[in-house]
């Protein structure tokens, strides 16, 4: 008994242990971006700055916060969530219901398609062509639609569907419901860990996502905040190789802090929502993943 004990203690210690250095390395980062986006240019210039701030200033956020173009992009980041989560979560519990139920007939065939698009997929100028020729482009749907399904999550929320007591929808069905009421009264409420955590990957993804805007949007009043971010990084590079910032102006106006700063400005909205839902994170996690 006693060593059985001396065993637990010296397994949590060491589990304490790791747990605490992967703490450190994943805060870190942010820590040193916090501290560089604070640190005045001298000792950013120096390597001096870590975890904390040297010479504390503002610059950086008071020049990110007066430009109209960030607080657009904020806006236009905003509304690409706003629709394209619930789209997100709407088309994928509507694709996964049928798919759950054992008297659809080409359930099997299509969740086989469905499989292979995580494997294989149209690639960037068919996909580029196809969103084109629907008439997206430059539009807020460009951004939204072409990624509002996910293979992957269609499986989980399957599988999950599928270890619902098919009692319930039998009972629901002799009440007169049909399958839209049983899918919106029964199944979603019950899969709500489930819906709290594709709808954090929906936002993440859709807050993140550069590339797609890059591609689809050329008008500068749609560009969301990752794609601004984008930009402010790649011209901070462009001054720093072209030596646009020389002497004084260097010195006042390094682009390492419009860049660290802008970084932070841009992660707080998911770093706010994150501890909302992260009570619902791990459960959404395993609840779909093993079929009983």
């Amino acid at each position: 008994m006693g060593s059985s004990g001396m065993g637990y203690r010296i397994f949590m210690f060491f589990n304490i242990l790791i747990m605490v250095f992967v703490v450190v390395i994943m805060l870190y980062p942010l820590l040193h971006v916090l501290a560089l986006s604070l640190s005045s240019n001298e000792p950013i210039l120096l390597g001096q700055v870590s975890f904390f701030p040297r010479g504390l200033q503002w610059f950086g956020y008071k020049t990110i916060l007066t430009d109209p173009q960030f607080w657009l992009a904020y806006r236009n980041t905003i509304m690409y969530v706003a629709i394209g989560v619930p789209i997100n979560l709407l088309l994928t519990s509507l694709i996964s219901y049928p798919l759950a139920m054992k008297e659809f007939m080409f359930r099997k065939s299509l969740t086989v398609f469905l499989v292979i698009t995580l494997f294989f997929n149209g690639g960037l100028i068919p996909t580029f062509l196809v969103v084109k020729s629907l008439g997206l482009l430059n539009t807020p749907w460009a951004i939204v639609l072409p990624t509002a399904v996910s293979a992957f999550n269609v499986v989980v929320y399957r599988t999950f569907f599928q270890n619902i007591p098919i009692e319930l929808r039998e009972s629901a069905f002799v009440d007169g419901a049909n399958d839209l009421v049983i899918l919106f009264r029964i199944y979603l409420p019950l899969s709500m860990p489930l819906l709290a955590t594709f709808g954090l990957f929906a936002i993440v993804g859709i807050w993140n996502d550069w590339f797609d805007p890059l591609i689809y949007l050329n008008n500068t009043n749609l560009q969301p905040i990752a794609l601004y971010l984008q930009q402010v990084v790649d011209q901070g590079n462009v001054n720093l190789l072209s030596g646009a910032l020389t002497g004084s102006d260097f010195l006042t106006k390094n682009p390492v802090m419009l860049e660290m700063a802008a970084i932070v400005l841009t992660m707080l909205p998911v770093l706010f929502v994150y501890p909302f839902v992260q009570r619902f994170f791990t459960k959404g996690l395993l609840i779909g993943a093993v079929k009983s």
